[in-house]
């Protein structure tokens, strides 16, 4: 039953679709092809719509290619635009950099010249100091030794003496004076002279040497003497009590000292022969015989002992021609020669000597400025040129030496007006042109050189008013300066002038300290003055 129901339900539903007619084959391909033709329709519309779509895009790169086109001359053109610019730049910043390099090496040059200058002064300055602490110290004890040796009691009593005013590098000296008193420097003296090991032998010969230069000849030998006695083996110690006795005449026992050294030197030179500083001290010692000879009037005796020396100069010089103390000895040895020659009155050969030493003097000087010792020799060899000159009546040639050595001289003496050394050198100068003017008969120039001179040596007395070799030089400028009166037949200026310079000397010779050149002077400007041959009325 139930599967009949089902059926009837079945036929009722599919009754419609069997009520319809079916299509043909010809209308099921007709539709299959309608279909198609819209396909391939749109199929053409996409292609259609796809070219023209590409044909934006082709006509959208072609204008970026374009303008990329035109971006990349440009940057060409740009860059070879830059690449020019950084040539210019590169050959700009070449010259400017070889420029800097230049202006580097020059501002190095001055740099290192001005160092160099600096330096230079400091060590001028630094010696210059040294050397007027040390004179000052040794001015200072050798005048305590000096009071003590003849008031040793009474030193402590005694007030010191007033002093001119001191340069400034000397407080040191002064202050260490102000924390010690009058017993104090008392013991100091006395145990230098009375206990030989309280000293050192450089301290004795310092000590000695300032007394030989304030004319003390006593207490110079009794130090020197002791110098030995501390030192026996330093040929220096007996060359110095040498020397000292020399200066007084003294020539047996100048002999004995100088035959001590010479030993001693010789000794060293055969042990050592390579050894220059015995080979140097052997030549001192052949020099100090030279000396001796010499001042016993034996000239050809001291010209074989001055070459003899020389010639071992000579010899150290040549295995070591860099060696300045060896060209410095040399020179040396060249003056002595000379000053025989000039003795002898063979001025030729005196003038050859004379301008070897200034050779060798000259190369020294100009390798180092700023070595006082050097320019200072150098001055002594202008003036023993400008000497023989003088001699040779070429008067126009030794001013011209002269000046040379004056120029020298100022330059040191205004840098340092404390050296009194310098300043006594530039009075000497002074005093030789006044000689030459005075020769060439230009009296009152001559008289302004005298007077330039007497200026200076008023300066350096000041500072050692009891200082021998100045006080005879004042005495001398004063004769000269007479001279020049009498030359101009001013004959009570020039007795005045003379007056002064023999009171003078007659006042040192009545202390014992006048030497051989300072009676000659006096006995000099006493002749011109008692001689007879001014008028006794002033004026022409």
């Amino acid at each position: 039953m139930l599967r009949l129901v089902v059926l009837l339900i079945a036929v009722m539903f599919a009754a419609p679709a069997w009520s319809q007619a079916k299509p043909t084959a010809m209308e099921i391909r007709l539709d299959r092809l309608e279909r198609e033709a819209d396909l391939q329709g749109k199929a053409v519309d996409n292609l259609r719509t796809e070219q023209q779509t590409t044909a934006g895009l082709v006509e959208a790169h072609g204008a970026r290619l374009a303008q990329l086109s035109s971006v990349n001359t440009t940057v060409a053109v740009l860059g070879f635009a830059l690449v020019a610019v950084a040539l210019l730049a590169g050959w700009k910043t070449t010259r400017l950099v070889k420029a800097a390099r230049v202006e580097l090496r020059a501002l190095e040059a001055r740099t290192r010249r001005q160092t160099e200058e600096m330096l230079a002064q400091i060590r001028v300055q630094a010696e210059r100091d040294l050397t007027a602490l040390r004179a000052e110290a040794e001015r200072q004890v050798a005048a305590i030794q000096a009071e003590c040796c003849r008031k040793p009691d009474a030193v402590a009593d005694k007030p010191e003496p007033s002093e001119p005013k001191a340069p400034k590098h000397v407080a040191a000296i002064r202050e260490y004076r102000e924390k010690i008193d009058d017993n104090d420097h008392t013991a100091i003296a006395v145990r230098t002279l009375n206990q030989p090991d309280g000293q050192t032998p450089a301290q004795l010969r310092a000590l000695a040497l300032r007394a030989v230069r304030q004319g003390n000849g006593a207490q110079a030998a009794q130090l020197l003497e002791k110098l030995c006695a501390v030192a026996p083996n330093d040929p220096w110690s007996w060359i110095e009590l040498n020397r000292l006795h020399v200066s007084q005449n003294r020539l047996g026992a100048a002999r004995d000292a100088a035959k001590s050294a010479h030993g001693i030197a010789s000794q060293s030179a055969e042990n050592g022969p390579e050894d220059l500083s015995a080979q140097r001290n052997l030549s001192a010692c052949l020099d100090e015989f030279g000396d001796i000879a010499q001042t016993e009037g034996d000239l050809a005796a001291a010209r074989l002992h001055y070459q003899a020396a020389k010639d071992i100069a000579q010899r150290l010089v040549d295995s070591d021609p860099a060696n300045n103390h060896g060209q410095r000895d040399l020179s040396i040895s060249w003056n002595r020669l000379g000053d025989i020659a000039k003795a002898e009155d063979d001025l030729a050969a005196a003038q050859q000597a004379y301008e070897a030493a200034r050779d060798i003097r000259l190369r020294l000087a100009e390798s180092d400025p700023a070595n006082s010792q050097w320019q200072r020799d150098l001055t002594l060899s202008w003036n023993n040129v400008g000497d023989v000159a003088h001699a040779r009546g070429d008067l126009a040639s030794a001013r011209q030496a002269y000046e040379a050595a004056k120029d020298i001289r100022e330059r040191f003496a205004q840098s340092d007006p404390a050296n009194s050394q310098w300043q006594r050198d530039v009075l000497v100068c002074w005093a030789k042109l006044g000689e030459i003017l005075l020769a060439e008969k230009n009296s009152e120039a001559a008289h302004d050189a005298f007077a330039k001179a007497r200026w200076y040596c008023e300066a350096v007395l000041k500072t050692d008013p009891n200082r021998l070799q100045w006080r005879v030089d004042l005495a001398e400028i004063d004769g000269n300066l007479g001279d020049v009166a009498a030359a101009e037949n001013n004959a009570d200026e020039a007795r005045r002038h003379w007056g002064h310079a023999m009171a003078a000397l007659v006042a040192i010779a009545n202390e014992g300290r006048l030497d051989a050149y300072g009676r000659d002077l006096l006995a000099q400007i006493h002749g011109k003055a008692t001689g007879g041959s001014l008028n006794n009325d002033s004026g022409t």
